[in-house]
């Protein structure tokens, strides 16, 4: 029997952070990490349109505006002692040092531009960074 509101079903290993993100070339896109740090775009019917490595290991992040940019096409996370912010394939724009606050991928309080962002793993906060 269908679920009701199932809309699609695709496959993928382990279905960490999930993001739905307006892109100038397909229309709104689905944006997800899995189990092996890869970033997955989609599209509205769960078609992969890419599938990306970032330079970290990538679980937890959060959609941001950045430079110039107004539009929330950037994904902010942290790893490595840095707040990295990526592009929508997976590259790396900016990597902000923070010293102390990350080893790994960690979660935490990022507040870039005045807007705060929440990753929350197990239920506590890892790190906290303002820059």
């Amino acid at each position: 029997m269908p679920k009701e509101n199932e809309l699609w079903k695709q496959s993928d290993a382990n279905v960490w952070h999930v993001a739905i993100v307006a892109d100038d070339k397909s229309g709104n896109v689905i944006l997800h990490t899995n189990a092996k740090g890869q970033l997955t775009m989609r599209d509205a019917n769960g078609n992969v349109l890419g599938r990306y490595d970032p330079e970290i290991y990538l679980a937890s992040f959060a959609m941001t505006t950045w430079d110039d940019d107004s539009d929330w096409k950037k994904l902010v996370a942290s790893a490595r002692g840095s707040i990295y912010v990526l592009s929508t394939d997976g590259k790396t724009v900016a990597r902000l040092p923070a010293p102390g606050s990350c080893k790994h991928d960690c979660t935490g309080m990022v507040i870039l531009k005045g807007r705060g962002y929440v990753f929350q793993k197990r239920e506590r906060i890892f790190c906290r960074t303002i820059a």
